[in-house]
């Protein structure tokens, strides 16, 4: 059910432990047996200046699976338990489709850049 590189739509904590007001978008990009690792997804609109972080990276292939313009936050990995996301009843994003592998893979290179 998950795979890298597929977008899940889930309401859960921030990383900072703070609780989302409504389910969001999570780019999957570690699975094990019990556990999945994703990445925060925001869209663009009316936050242009996010980009400037090194932090934050534009997707350039959004659509599928997301609908508008989005970004990844490096900084927002989080390791989330299998069982959590099920309770929290979790959904896959675009009809499941998963991102443009270019655009995984470039994730993914810069997320281990950034932790070396």
């Amino acid at each position: 059910m998950f795979k890298v590189g597929h977008v899940i739509r889930v309401k859960m904590p921030f990383k900072d432990g703070t609780e989302s007001q409504s389910p969001r978008p999570y780019l999957i990009i570690r699975v094990s047996t019990d556990t999945v690792d994703v990445l925060n997804i925001s869209s663009i609109s009316g936050k242009e200046h996010k980009l400037l972080f090194p932090t934050n990276i534009a997707i350039q292939q959004y659509n599928p699976p997301l609908g508008s313009p989005s970004f990844v936050k490096l900084d927002s990995m989080q390791t989330v338990k299998i069982s959590d996301l099920r309770s929290w009843g979790v959904m896959p994003y675009g009809n499941g489709l998963p991102l443009n592998h270019n655009d995984t893979n470039r994730i993914l290179s810069m997320l281990i850049n950034i932790k070396r």
